[in-house]
This record gives C-alpha cells, sequence and structure tokens, in this order.
C-alpha cells in the first residue's frame, strides 16, 4: 500500500473526523474536535455547530443520535481507518496519541513498528542508491552530492575519505600536466607552472629550467655563433623573416614567414664531431675529420640529434625544408646558397665531366659564406631535413614547420632514391625530377580513370637539399630537391641541425 505524504494525511484525518462528527448533537464532540484541529478545513463549520447546540441547551448527556463505538462512523473508528489507508507511520502516531487506550491500540502499536521500519529501509534503499552512483563515478562532485543529501549518512565518513583522495589524486595530476607542458614548451610554460605551484614538486627544476632558458634566449642574437660543446657544431642565429619558398627562373614560389629565429650549424656536421658523440664513423670518404660525415640515412640523422639533445639539454633537430632553404637563400635570390656562381659556392660535380670535387668531399667551410656566415648549403653533401617529400607546395605550411604528413599518390609510384654508388637504383625514375612529377600524376590519373583512388604514402621519402659533391651545378641551386626513403644511406647524405629556444630533459 502506498505511504500517504503527511500534508495530504493531515487533510484526510481532518476530514474523516469531521464526517464522523457532522450529525453529532453532542457539544462535547465539536469541542474534542476544535481542540485537536483549531485551524482545520472544517473548524468554521465545527465552531457554528457547537454554538448552536449551546444556544439550544443540548447537553452531552441528553441522549440523541451520536454515532456509538464501533459503529463505523464513530470519530475513534473513523480516524483509525485513515490511519490503515493511508499505512503512514505519522498516522498511527496520531490515532494512538488521540486514543492511547483504544480497542485497536495493539494492531497500531504493531503497524507503527512496522511502517516506521518499512520507512527506514526506503530510506536506506534510496541512501544505498546515491551512495552506489558516487562509487560508480569516482569523483569529488559525486562524493559531495551524496554528503550534501546524507551529511550524517551511514557512508559519511567514506565518502569525505574518498572526496579527499580524489582531490588530492587531481592536484597532483594538474600539477603533473602543467609541469610536462612546461618540460616540453618554454619560458611561458614555465612561469604558467611556478605561478600555480611557486612550491611545487618541480618548482627547483622549473625554476632551473627557466634560467638556463633565459640564459639560451640571450644567446638568439642573429649573426651570434653557439656551441654547446667542444665537440659540438657551431650554431649561427637565423633572424625571423620573411621569403618566397621554391621561386626561381621567373616562377611564383609559395609565402613563408619563419615566426622565430633559430639556430643553424654553421657547416654540415664532421667526421670528427659525428665521432665525437656517435663514436664509429660510417664514412666512405673517412681519415677526414673535417669533410662532412656521410653514409647516413635519415634515421641515423635523427639519431645523432637526440643524442646530441641529451648531451647538451637543448632541442637539436633536423630543419624544416622551409628552415633550411630560408638560411641558404639568407634573404636573397642568388642561384646557389651564397653566390650566383656554382663553383665560387660549392662542392659538385657534372653531367659529363667537368666539376670542381674530384669525386669526393672535402673539408667544410672552405668555400664561399652566405649573408647569414653558413658554409656548404650548395654541395659537397646532400642534407636530410625533417620534410615527408611531396611534389609540389600545395598545402605546404606557411610557418616555416616541417611538412610531415604524407603526400596523396597514385598506387605503385616508385619513389626515388640513390644508391651508395651515387645512382638511380629504382625502376621507374628518371632522375628528371619534372619528367619524375609527370610520370607520377599520368600514373595517378590513370588509376582514377580505372576507379583506384589515390592513397597516402606513409611518408616513404624525406626531402634531401643542396646536392652533393657528385651532383651537377644545377641539382646544387638553392632551390633544387630530391628525396630518398628514410634508411637509404649514400657518401652523398649528410645533414646539419638545427635548435631552437626550448629545453629537453636529460637522462
Amino acid at each position: 500500500m502506498e505511504k500517504t505524504p503527511a500534508g495530504e494525511l493531515a487533510a484526510q484525518i481532518d476530514d474523516a473526523l469531521w464526517s464522523a462528527i457532522k450529525d453529532s448533537d453532542r457539544a462535547r464532540v465539536f469541542a474534542e474536535y476544535l481542540k485537536q484541529f483549531p485551524a482545520g478545513r472544517n473548524s468554521a463549520q465545527a465552531a457554528s455547530r457547537l454554538a448552536g447546540l449551546r444556544t439550544s441547551g443540548r447537553s452531552d448527556a441528553t441522549p440523541g443520535n451520536a454515532p456509538g463505538p464501533g459503529s463505523g462512523n464513530d470519530p475513534e473508528t473513523a480516524l483509525w481507518k485513515v490511519a490503515l489507508e493511508s499505512d503512514n507511520p505519522e498516522a498511527y502516531e496520531v490515532f494512538l496519541k488521540y486514543y492511547p487506550k483504544s480497542r485497536y491500540g495493539p494492531v497500531a502499536r504493531s503497524r507503527l513498528k512496522k511502517a516506521r521500519e518499512d520507512v527506514r529501509w526506503q530510506a536506506e534503499s534510496v541512501e544505498d542508491g546515491v551512495w552506489q552512483a558516487a562509487e560508480k563515478a569516482q569523483t569529488p562532485d559525486g562524493y559531495a552530492a551524496y554528503l550534501a543529501s546524507y551529511p550524517q549518512g551511514r557512508y559519511a565518513a567514506a565518502a569525505q575519505a574518498q572526496a579527499g583522495r580524489l582531490k588530492a589524486g587531481a592536484a597532483v595530476a594538474e600539477e603533473n600536466r602543467l609541469w610536462q607542458a612546461a618540460e616540453k614548451g618554454g619560458i611561458p610554460q614555465l612561469d604558467a607552472y611556478l605561478a600555480n605551484y611557486p612550491k611545487g614538486r618541480n618548482a627547483a627544476a622549473a625554476n632551473s629550467r627557466r634560467d638556463q632558458l633565459k640564459s639560451h634566449e640571450a644567446d638568439m642574437i642573429p649573426g651570434r655563433v653557439v656551441k654547446d660543446c667542444p665537440d659540438c657544431p657551431a650554431m649561427v642565429v637565423i633572424p625571423e623573416g620573411s621569403f618566397q619558398m621554391g621561386e626561381r627562373d621567373g616562377q611564383p614560389g609559395h609565402a613563408v614567414r619563419i615566426e622565430r629565429p633559430f639556430a643553424m650549424a654553421k657547416t654540415e656536421v664532421t667526421q670528427g664531431q659525428w665521432r665525437a658523440v656517435m663514436g664509429a664513423n660510417p664514412s666512405k670518404h673517412a681519415a677526414c675529420d673535417d669533410c662532412p660525415v656521410e653514409a647516413i640515412n635519415w634515421n641515423d640523422a635523427q639519431a645523432y640529434v637526440e643524442k646530441l639533445s641529451s648531451m647538451t639539454g637543448k632541442i637539436y633537430r633536423l630543419p624544416s625544408e622551409a628552415e633550411w632553404e630560408y638560411a641558404c637563400r639568407a634573404g636573397g635570390r642568388q642561384e646557389y646558397c651564397g653566390s650566383d656562381d656554382a663553383g665560387s659556392a660549392a662542392w659538385h660535380g657534372a653531367l659529363v665531366g667537368g666539376g670542381n670535387s674530384g669525386g669526393e668531399t672535402h673539408p667544410v667551410a672552405q668555400k664561399r659564406a652566405n649573408a647569414f656566415g653558413m658554409h656548404d648549403m650548395s654541395g659537397n653533401v646532400a642534407e636530410w631535413v625533417e620534410d615527408c617529400y611531396h611534389d609540389n607546395f600545395n598545402g605546404a605550411p606557411v610557418d616555416g614547420s616541417a611538412w610531415t604528413i604524407p603526400q596523396t599518390v597514385g598506387p605503385d609510384i616508385p619513389v626515388k632514391s640513390v644508391s651508395a654508388t651515387g645512382k638511380g637504383n629504382q625502376t621507374g625514375a628518371t632522375g628528371n625530377p619534372k619528367k619524375d612529377a609527370k610520370a607520377k600524376d599520368a600514373a595517378a590519373r590513370a588509376a582514377a580513370a580505372q576507379g583506384i583512388p589515390r592513397v597516402k604514402d606513409e611518408c616513404k621519402a624525406r626531402v634531401l637539399r643542396g646536392g652533393s659533391w657528385l651532383s651537377s651545378p644545377q641539382h646544387t641551386r638553392a632551390t633544387h630537391r630530391a628525396s630518398a626513403i628514410p634508411d637509404a644511406s649514400s657518401s652523398l647524405y649528410g645533414f646539419r641541425p638545427v635548435w631552437s629556444l626550448r629545453l629537453v630533459t636529460r637522462d
């Protein structure tokens, strides 16, 4: 049986008693009703009836038509019926208050006990549901909601403990998040961490790294040459600026803006510098510590910059293709990196005889530097950069960052690579970038006509810039681009690193 709400119960009791006594001719009955319900819904009628009976001189002792006990509509029985129908503890309490010695008393007390147990069980069931929801959510807000409803509840102590644990864990997680951002970022990220956690678990490290970055920032004066260790490459600070990437022979390029200064190695990494960091020298043209290291692939270059970063605390990396060309051009539009004359800027070969390299690499920094003080960006060895190879610059980044999204190509179009002898070794590549690009586009269009979709090539090729000791002058120009698979090594391939204004965690 459903329990009757308290307000509705009071109205039922009022109406039930009035229904039982309204036809009585005993003044005492109405006086008792008014005593129980002085402001009841029927109190005005009861007062009128009482006044009328007293005026007429009717006495409670005078026989009349008042209902007798057990008649079904006497006040006691009427109230008992209301209590039974509501099955509410408050109804039984009201009944026993007015009729403590009623013939219904034993049953009323038994039902009152059971009703109280039912109410308590229902309340505990609701509390259990709220607690289980909080346990399932495992959040501070979930436990706070439980405590708001049951501040003295059966699970209050556990809720307070769990909420405290979660808040502490959330605070640690938030501090860790800000610290991780500070480790990977710069001074603004370190300042954000220290502003929130001036005495945090990583505050000492944050302050130390901030001091390092401030010192590092002071080095970022365009033209300044910085060496982080005796065997580290000498790094030239390159200023921010804008240029037209790929512009040549009257053909427009695409606009790129280098937003912040960066430092780039003044020369290609030498064999001596490689050996000091990595150990064994892989070069084919060995026994020349000042010659560029070669016979390395893109992955080898990545291993070097990662290790150098760990040694110095600065983030060394391969340059983006945009950074490389920007540093090569050095604000000018010369044919080669630093000159319009290939012989003065580059060690190079020739398509048919000639050249000035003698068929080998040469010590770095013997050719003319460009306006930024960079040597050998044309010739000597072709230099790995970070970017995936794309046939053109459509969709390329405009902020100087590396383009690491693979290009979309047609099916089974070979990627040009060069063997250690310097000869093309991939069937279908002509060695002429324009012809290869046209062949790829033609194959892709033919495939599309057959319903074969173009697909991502998963960055199968990485970009090489600058040409090498074997390259013709045409292939050492500032805008010349080549590519090879990342694990291709050749005596033609080398690199130079850059670093950014950030620090890394030392091992």
